[in-house]
């Protein structure tokens, strides 16, 4: 089943304002700030694609419930004990290190992301989320401390390795193993067993009959497995965070609305009404992620930033209630270095998504197109780790297609036309002058990130192999004759969703004067 582009946007906007209503009676619970459904997350839980392609709805019988809450309670005990180790040999390892700052002075608490497994095989630390950051706040000379969450290492021992490693390069930073006490833990196992009803307390006061409020009910049942008591520690991490030995505090976070967002902030503001919050959405997004889109109802329950630093204007909100600036594209900065010669340019370039499964159809598709008559470089997602690479066999590779591991930034320069699906990477090119071809599934949702004023122009979709080979004919000749359009609807591009990073934009973005 498909969907119109009109339908599209106003289910979307069924869907926010759905959940909006539902979290006036939900977000009183802080218990229920961890729930990924409330949180309009549409990557773990199926509310918008059933929203968005009309599916039945289906009732939820007791015993699956109760299987249900079974498994939640069973994964949620061993993720626990995992959780409650790694604390304890976190203590006794020496991984925890000593905080040195100036306790008279204002702290800056940086709430963001540590790649474990990056930091691992490096065996140094750089910060991915917001490079630049931490050489303006030494500068400045402001006292700043990291506020990670550590993903994609799992064990306890490879996380204090992690940890262990930090400290050696002398990174400032407190995680959940070093501020947690033994009343936490408490608290978090109040939480694991009281969850599953607050959410079946939940599910039985929405009251309505009409599908969106069915469906919501629905799919509120469906996900009650999945932990969520990683949430509700990012509250607790907030609450002992705001209790930091400091003047005043100041904190920069890495914000994509999620649940670890709106429990931290609800921590930090519990006991600290006083501190201030910038939210940095310094990154690209489609309409379709709705949990990005910060929503103004959710300021009465201390979930909101004082400021929402975005990415470039385009971004921003006519809001008069919520403070919002455009920040300096701290991840992009190689965007306003690269240069582009047109005569350089000879490439086709595949881009791969991260989900293998969505990298493998478009590869299949890509590779039945018969583009013979262009070298095509083919570069899988970052954290992929060239899985399709290693799995395939290269005899089955045309002979112009090539793997490649280089920086995307390296590539570009000889990229004449760039292929996909959507993602930041396309929006990347096309800012450029570099025309890109989106690979599109009629059957999912639309995650497009790229300016409808730019299509046709500068991208086109392609729903078969043949459109695919129009299109890259097509951008082939208007390159060919210099189109001038192409020039400025790229430079157009560029100035609505970049901005050159800096220092001055820095310290302006987040008050470092």
């Amino acid at each position: 089943m498909t969907f119109e582009e009109n339908d599209f946007e106003n289910k979307l906007k069924l869907v926010f304002e759905t959940i909006r209503e539902v979290n006036d009676l939900a977000y009183r619970d802080v218990f229920l700030l961890s729930n990924q459904v409330l949180s309009k997350s549409p990557y773990s839980n199926n509310y918008l694609r059933k929203i968005v392609f009309n599916s039945p709805s289906n009732r939820i019988g007791v015993v699956k419930i109760a299987l249900k809450v079974g498994k939640y309670y069973l994964s949620s005990l061993l993720l626990l004990i995992c959780h409650a180790l790694t604390s304890f040999i976190y203590f006794t390892s020496g991984a925890r290190g000593a905080l040195a700052f100036d306790t008279a002075k204002d702290l800056v608490l940086i709430d963001t992301f540590f790649s474990g497994k990056k930091i691992q095989q490096e065996k140094k630390f750089e910060d991915d989320y917001f490079p630049g950051l931490e050489n303006v706040l030494k500068i400045k000379e402001k006292n700043y401390v990291y506020l990670p969450i550590v993903y994609d290492v799992a064990d306890p021992f490879s996380l204090i390795s992690v940890f262990g490693i930090l400290r050696k390069e002398k990174v400032p930073f407190v995680c959940e193993y070093g501020l947690l006490t033994l009343c936490d833990y408490i608290r978090t196992v109040y939480f694991i067993v009281a969850y599953p009803f607050r959410v079946m307390r939940l599910a039985m006061k929405i009251d309505g009959r009409e599908p969106k409020y069915e469906m919501l009910k629905e799919e509120l049942l469906e996900t009650i497995h999945l932990v969520t008591f990683h949430g509700y520690i990012r509250y607790l991490v907030g609450r002992r965070a705001a209790m930091l030995p400091a003047n005043n505090i100041k904190v920069i976070s890495w914000y994509e609305n999620q649940v670890t967002n709106k429990n931290l902030y609800k921590g930090l503001r519990a006991n600290n009404k006083k501190i201030s919050i910038y939210g940095a959405q310094l990154f690209l997004y489609a309409k379709t992620d709705l949990y990005i889109i910060a929503d103004e109802n959710e300021m009465k329950f201390d979930l909101f930033p004082d400021r929402i630093v975005v990415n470039g204007s385009s971004y921003l909100s006519d809001s008069s209630n919520a403070s919002y600036s455009v920040g300096p594209s701290l991840r992009y900065e190689k965007l306003f270095r690269v240069r582009i010669d047109r005569d350089k340019q000879k490439n086709l370039l595949l881009l791969l998504p991260y989900k293998i499964e969505d990298a493998q159809n478009i590869l299949d598709f890509a590779l039945g197109a018969g583009i013979d008559e262009y070298k095509v470089v083919i570069k899988e997602h970052p954290a992929n780790s060239q899985y399709l690479q290693k799995k395939m066999n290269m005899n089955s590779i045309p002979a112009n297609c090539f793997f490649s591991c280089e920086d995307i930034y390296d590539l570009l320069p000889e990229t004449r036309i760039v292929m996909g699906g959507f993602s930041g990477s396309l929006l990347e090119s096309v800012s450029l002058g570099i025309p890109a071809v989106v690979i599109k599934n009629r059957e999912d949702l639309d995650y497009n990130i790229l300016p409808e004023y730019g299509k046709g122009t500068l991208w086109e979709e392609a729903f078969t192999e043949e459109d695919l080979k129009r299109s890259i004919a097509r951008f082939d000749g208007e390159l060919s004759k210099n189109n001038p359009d192409i020039e400025l609807i790229a430079k157009k591009i560029r100035d609505s969703y970049f901005c050159e990073p800096s220092e001055s934009r820095i310290v302006e973005a987040f008050d470092l004067h």
